[in-house]
This record gives structure tokens, sequence and C-alpha cells, in this order.
């Protein structure tokens, strides 16, 4: 897929359908996104360890079993 959609926690997010861009390319969400949308990223990007570990808790407790969880300091090797 060559779509890819990337999702923040602005105020902005609630003026479009974001559920419609499941399944028309990857999603990538941030922090707590799940809260809201818990089926609708492919990929949670988490930049804190306090947000980290509540998705970890999330995800190891069978809630979401789909997606990936990425920290901000391991995306640090994919820009050097």
């Amino acid at each position: 897929m060559d779509t890819a959609f990337i999702i923040g926690n602005g105020e902005s997010r609630n003026i479009y359908s974001i559920e419609k861009l499941k399944g028309n390319g990857i999603v990538y969400g941030c922090n707590g996104i799940y809260r809201d949308y818990p089926m609708l990223c492919d990929h949670i990007v988490a930049v804190n360890s306090p947000m980290y570990d509540e998705l970890a808790q999330w995800h190891n407790n069978g809630m979401n079993l789909h997606n990936g969880i990425t920290t901000a300091k391991n995306l640090h090797r994919y820009m050097e």
C-alpha cells in the first residue's frame, strides 16, 4: 500500500470522520488516540514513558492485538 495517514491528538481530528481511513491506507496514530478509536490505527507511536506504559498495558491485556506500538526512542534508529 502506498498511502499512509498520520493522526495526531489535536482538536482538528474531530472535524473529519477519521474512521473512514481504515482500509484505505496504513493508519498511524499518536499517544492516546486508542482511547477514542481503539480499532483505527495500524501503528501507534508513544512519545513518553508514561504513555508507552499505558499503551503496553492496554495491548498486553488483549484489548488490541493487531497494532504495533513504537516509542519515540525506537524511531531514532530509522532517522540515522
